[in-house]
């Protein structure tokens, strides 16, 4: 069988070693790290439609080089492959495509759209609201993707608030395939005797989710806790900012490929701040997944998939209140209570190994040809 992935989700912040734009964080945990894992003959590009046929196929990129070998800009001239047995489509929300796979489906072809985010409850503070919305981005938005959703074959989505919500605009079979981490490629961590409380991921695409952290971190600095963040990028929003401290008081770890981003969970204690909207409560517990592959214990705010993964699990500390999260650093400050709860998780969350993933996504890609 061979998959065709189409994904709009690519980095515009991190390059490669040969300069060449990585996936998305998203991109990355639904489609890319399942590429070299699938049983089949997988290829990556954008869609494109054929040019006699009402069909759809996946281009191969070829990044475009200036004259000294530095990458310029995509090109997408690489082969067209029209002979796809399915199609996975993401985030796809330009004009004119969901006329293009309604067309497609029409036809006979498979055409799967994966959703990853509640895209329609986004907080005016997360920057994908603005680049999205159709009065600022007439060509590329959310009613082009609700679109492209609703004429697809099937649906991929990441968690069951997810599903109940898509189930609104379109009549397609909705899969739920929960996100999963590869465990291999995380080295467990060695807890150090005084601990480091940190936080991973980009602070431009928030919901509010660091406010909730505001006093915290002023007490961890108040009582000289190390302070991290990893992923951080020049032209966003300090960490530090949005929590309230001096950024002298935190130390930045730069935002990586996905392919290195075990390298910079540099901390001892993870903490998962999130707002109790809409957009969140959708969100994937990828976050908790990656720190307890690396062996750092996580303490996640109450909400949406968290609170089931710890009800269902007992992976993980839940914090409805501002003290909850003071009271569980603090639990968590003797190394030996670390490292007992971080083997605990681990063993508590080892259904959302890659080998799973991969697993139910072959299976389900079958089922649909």
């Amino acid at each position: 069988m061979k998959i065709g992935i189409a994904s709009a989700d690519w980095s515009s912040s991190v390059f490669d070693a040969n300069g060449h734009p990585v996936w998305g964080g998203s991109g990355w945990a639904r489609c890319g790290q399942y590429v070299d894992l699938l049983p089949h003959d997988v290829v990556v590009g954008t869609l494109v439609g054929h040019a006699k046929k009402p069909m759809l196929g996946v281009r191969e990129y070829l990044p475009d080089h200036d004259e000294e070998g530095e990458w310029k800009e995509w090109n997408w001239l690489g082969q067209d492959h029209f002979d796809c047995d399915v199609l996975i489509v993401q985030r796809i929300m330009y004009e004119g495509a969901a006329d293009n796979i309604a067309r497609a489906v029409a036809g006979g072809q498979v055409v799967i759209s994966d959703v990853d985010d509640w895209y329609w409850g986004l907080s005016t503070q997360n920057a994908a609201f603005l680049s999205t919305h159709p009065k600022i981005n007439p060509k590329d938005n959310l009613h082009n993707y609700k679109s492209t959703i609703a004429r697809s074959s099937y649906v991929m989505a990441s968690t069951p608030y997810l599903a109940d919500r898509l189930k609104a605009f379109t009549r397609c079979p909705i899969e739920v395939l929960p996100n999963t981490v590869d465990f291999n490629r995380f080295n467990f961590r060695e807890q150090a005797t005084t601990p480091t409380v940190g936080w991973a991921g980009s602070t431009s695409h928030r919901s509010g989710d660091l406010e909730v952290l505001r006093g915290v971190g002023s007490a961890l600095v108040r009582e000289g806790v190390p302070l991290v963040h990893a992923g951080h990028v020049e032209w966003a929003r300090s960490f530090a900012e949005a929590v309230g401290v001096p950024d002298e008081h935190v130390r930045t770890l730069p935002l990586v490929a996905p392919e290195r981003y075990p390298e910079i969970l540099q901390f001892d204690i993870g903490l998962v701040p999130l707002a109790d909207v809409p957009f969140n409560l959708s969100k994937s517990t990828i976050k908790s997944l990656e720190m307890t592959a690396a062996g750092i214990p996580f303490i996640a705010s109450n909400v949406g998939e968290y609170a089931r993964q710890k009800a269902t699990t007992g992976a993980g500390r839940m914090v409805r209140k501002y003290k909850d999260w003071m009271r569980h650093i603090r639990d968590l400050e003797d190394v030996s209570g670390r490292v007992e709860e971080a083997e605990f998780n681990r063993k508590a969350l080892d259904c959302f190994s890659i080998e799973n993933g991969v697993a139910r996504l072959d299976e389900f890609l079958r089922s649909t040809v």
